[in-house]
């Protein structure tokens, strides 16, 4: 049976971002990812960075959604599907306050993106052959 939190696959979560050097800690910064793969055995997500820095460019395995399109994002931001990590599925992760009561779920990005997502994972070696 799937577990309900697959719904999450697809999403944007805002969560803490661990620094390359300290991954198994919360970051700093309380930033939106794009839900890339969840692995519920392992009470794990693989989330995609997002940033809202430099959203005028965008390289192979990225993509930028506006806040026109997807109006719960703050910013302008860009999804680095090559930039990934395994974080896991704990509240100092996942919540504002750290406490597991305020997890953000920002929804699907736009469904006319779908394809634009795709040719993203595409170009980050994302997708099974």
């Amino acid at each position: 049976m799937a577990s309900p939190l697959s719904a999450l696959v697809g999403g944007v979560l805002l969560v803490w971002w661990p620094e390359d050097e300290n991954p198994r800690h919360p970051g700093p910064k309380f930033r939106p990812g794009y839900v890339m793969d969840l692995d519920v055995a392992n009470r794990c997500v693989r989330i995609a960075y997002g940033t809202s820095q430099r959203t005028e460019c965008q390289g192979a395995g990225e993509i930028v959604i506006t806040h026109a399109e997807m109006p719960t994002l703050k910013l302008d931001t860009k999804f680095c599907l090559r930039r990934s990590k395994w974080i896991p599925l704990a509240p100092e992760f996942l919540s504002k306050s750290q406490s597991g009561a305020d997890v953000v779920y920002l929804g699907p990005p736009p469904v006319a993106r779908a394809d634009d997502f795709l040719n993203a994972l595409a170009e980050a070696g994302q997708l099974d052959d």
